[in-house]
């Protein structure tokens, strides 16, 4: 009996876009249905996983991306470009910490993100308190 093996597949171009075409089909129920019920199994969660992956394998340098941009990305009003931009706006929020200002949603998916080491988490230092001095 043959047992599977854990290595690393390559997908040809074809299989991308078979991806690419199954995610963007799921992509605006399985987002609605988070929206209305988050739990951290959802397989929403899982599809923001494989479009970040996809963004991987086709890493393109991003230009500078506005927090409105990033923000219009995120909550799904305006479609990224491609993969990687999509990555880049979800880092971008994160990183300048709007995530926690634009929305419930919006603040959930990227803390669960993070969580699942898709995108780096915030800058610590902005949270830092300073030290009290002494007189």
């Amino acid at each position: 009996m043959n047992t599977p093996t854990t290595h690393n597949m390559m997908f040809g171009r074809f299989q991308m876009i078979s991806l690419q075409a199954v995610i963007k089909y799921l992509w605006d129920v399985e987002r609605r249905d988070y929206q209305d019920s988050p739990r951290s199994d959802h397989i929403f969660l899982d599809l923001i996983k494989l479009r970040v992956w996809l963004s991987s394998e086709e890493r393109m340098d991003p230009l500078p991306m506005s927090t409105k941009m990033a923000a219009r990305i995120a909550v799904g009003a305006c479609p990224a470009k491609s993969e990687g931009m999509f990555h880049a706006a979800w880092q971008h929020l994160v990183d300048t910490t709007a995530a926690w200002r634009i929305s419930r949603f919006v603040g959930c998916v990227a803390r669960d993100l993070i969580f699942a080491g898709i995108l780096a988490g915030p800058d610590c230092r902005l949270y830092e308190t300073k030290p009290d001095t002494e007189v």
